[in-house]
């Protein structure tokens, strides 16, 4: 216990100089911990190729550019296209320049299967050259069979582009392995090696020079054609030289590829930065950028899936067309149809209470609105088709481009945009040829159903329009619904006179031809069918004529005159419903024209008092006619051939 107890003091006591040491020497241990975290503010890592290549020109350029940065580029030189891509896979780079061939190759074959990256931006093309020298001999490719061939280092894209061109066209030759492309011309130079494969957006500088002693071959039109369709990637083309005619070759582009990891903020960065920038960056000497007019189509051949955010900055600045927004343009006409077919159905089909249409004051706006509908089935029949096609055409293409890179083989349909593919789908309805056609199995079974759906949709609309005249006709037939008339005649109520009273207005023969409403309540359904009025001459409007609901139905406000008839079912009501319809016309519509049949004398007072404009007694007419055919035997036939209308009336 004693010992304890002097021990503890020691223990925890503690002098100032050693206290300090203590900090300091926890501070050392500390700061390297702290020290990365300051000085960690890791660039971009971009990927190039040599140091003297185009790939690096353009690193070099954009890194100039992005020397403001608080995260700037740095460069990597590499042996090309096929390690840059090694690279992203593996985590050691962000981005790199890539030729188009080479990522295609490595994303989408199956032995290989590098799904590390995406396609960000087409930057310019390069050129397959083969390179001899002017006292070789050598004038044609075919003159390449057994000749000792520099292919360039197997990690570039030169390499793999060599032996494709050289294979295709049948050339035996011995590959001389080299380090560079320095090395390579100094071989060349030397006699070493006959020939120089070279992909490179640029000659390289040493056939620039005046007095070179190299030139290049041009490549045959039958050989590019055949490259050209057997490898998605080529592209026939033509590489002008300084002072020298162009000659005839295979084009390919370097695209950028990103990290498929790589930030959003990093990748919007660098996209930004390179189309801010664009002349800057230009660089005739080793490369030239692709112009903005050609950045879409280039797009479209795309090695590889677009990188998220490459894709939205392509697609603002309209550079790239969005698929969906084909569909966003279908829906929202779909909702526009839908509402327009609300409102018109709204106005054209609100009754009252009983049963009539409750018609629309402005005529245009009636008739606009009848128009509507009257188009709906063909608009809805368009824009399904539309949705359809679109639909049809996005599986098609999906399939051919796995088919495509299934087999390794050149499908334009990978490429196509989708105006171009329904332009091309509308040619091939049509019966026009342009030499393309789906070649996979699904692709084929689809592209059967365009026509068909087409032959539906006609025959759907042919039987709806038709479907619609029916119905609207028995409509009509039923009193529910009266076209817009103008300049017309309103017959309000129905007895024995109507039937004649109709067809003296409706003959060919009549001085004025009008058309008719009958305002009535009758109990057939269809009640004026079976008299054989002239078609399109004589409507019906089921209700009671002293109603101005019905009275508005029938277009009151726009006919001429209107006949009121006395009822045969009201006889002890003494007339007085003809009496509430003449109130109820002149109330609506001054101006209308008034003639009531007078059955009973002593409503003449009401009838004046409601502003009837003629009254005719029946009964009247045929008691004085009886008295003058009794003096005069041609009374009654005067009086008739006067008051019908004919081919005989004078």
């Amino acid at each position: 216990m004693h010992a304890c107890k002097e021990e503890t003091p020691r223990h925890t006591q503690m002098g100032p100089a050693r206290l300090w040491l203590t900090l300091f020497i926890a501070c050392c241990l500390l700061l390297p911990l702290s020290s990365p975290a300051d000085d960690a503010a890791p660039g971009l890592r971009l990927a190039t190729a040599s140091e003297q290549g185009s790939y690096t020109a353009f690193g070099r350029n954009l890194q100039n550019i992005a020397a403001g940065w608080d995260h700037p580029i740095s460069i990597v030189t590499t042996q090309g296209s096929v390690e840059n891509l090694q690279l992203i896979q593996r985590g050691e780079i962000d981005a790199a320049l890539v030729q188009n061939d080479i990522a295609y190759y490595h994303y989408y074959d199956k032995k290989l299967a590098n799904r590390s990256f995406r396609s960000a931006l087409p930057l310019f093309a390069e050129y397959f050259q083969i390179i001899v020298r002017e006292d070789s001999g050598i004038l044609h490719i075919d003159s390449l069979v057994g000749k000792r061939i520099a292919l360039g280092r197997p990690g570039s894209g030169s390499y793999r582009n060599a032996r494709d061109i050289l294979k295709t066209a049948e050339i035996s030759y011995t590959s001389v392995p080299v380090a560079s492309m320095e090395q390579a011309l100094e071989k060349l130079a030397a006699g070493e090696v006959d020939a120089l494969c070279y992909t490179s957006a640029a000659p390289p500088p040493m056939l620039r020079e005046p007095g070179s002693n190299l030139r290049l071959l041009s490549l045959p039109v039958s050989l590019t054609d055949q490259l050209a369709h057997k490898y998605p990637y080529f592209l026939r083309d033509y590489m002008k030289l300084q002072q020298r005619e162009s000659i005839n070759t295979l084009s390919l582009t370097t695209w950028l590829v990103l990290a498929e990891n790589l930030p959003d903020e990093a990748a919007d960065r660098l996209m930004k930065l390179i189309f801010d920038h664009g002349n800057e960056l230009a660089n005739p000497d080793a490369y030239e950028l692709i112009s903005r007019e050609a950045l879409s189509i280039a797009i479209q051949r795309k090695p590889a899936p677009l990188h998220p955010r490459a894709e939205r900055l392509l697609i603002d600045k309209g550079y790239l067309f969005d698929p969906w927004a084909i569909a966003y343009y279908l829906l929202a006409l779909a909702l526009l149809f839908v509402f327009v077919q609300l409102f018109a159905h709204a106005l054209t089909t609100r009754c009252d209470r009983l049963g009539n249409l409750k018609p629309i004051r402005s005529l245009w706006r009636y008739r606009m609105t009848l128009l509507i509908q009257g188009l709906a089935v063909l608009i809805a029949t368009l824009t399904m088709m539309a949705l359809m096609y679109f639909l049809i055409m996005l599986f098609i293409q999906y399939h051919e481009g796995r088919y495509a890179t299934t087999h390794n083989l050149y499908n334009p349909f990978a490429i196509m945009s989708i105006p171009e593919l329904l332009l091309w789908l509308w040619n091939w309805i049509g019966g026009y040829d342009s030499g393309v056609f789906p070649q996979s199995t699904p692709g084929k079974i689809l592209v059967v159903f365009p026509p068909l759906i087409g032959l539906f949709s006609i025959g759907w609309l042919v039987f709806s329009i038709w479907k619609d005249a029916i119905g609207r006709r028995v409509a009509e037939q039923m009193g529910a619904f009266v076209p817009p008339l103008e300049n017309h005649i309103l017959i309000c109520g129905w007895n024995e006179k109507a039937r004649g009273i109709i067809f003296g207005l409706t003959t060919p023969y009549a001085p004025e031809r009008k058309k008719v409403v009958v305002i009535a309540e009758i109990d057939e359904e269809t009640p004026l069918k079976k008299f054989g009025f002239p078609r399109g001459m004589v409507h019906y409007c089921r209700g009671d004529s002293s109603d101005t609901k019905a009275l508005e139905a029938a277009h009151v406000e726009n006919a001429s005159a209107a006949l009121i008839l006395a009822g045969d079912k009201k006889k002890h009501a003494k007339n007085i419903g003809s009496v509430l319809t003449t109130l109820a016309i002149k109330r609506l519509h001054a101006n209308t024209f008034a003639v009531a049949e007078l059955r009973h004398q002593e409503n003449t007072e009401k009838f004046e008092d409601c502003g009837v404009d003629a009254l005719v007694y029946g009964e009247s007419i045929i008691y004085r006619l009886a008295a003058q055919a009794c003096f005069n035997p041609l009374a009654t036939g005067w009086f008739f051939d006067m008051i019908t209308h004919d081919e005989h009336a004078e």
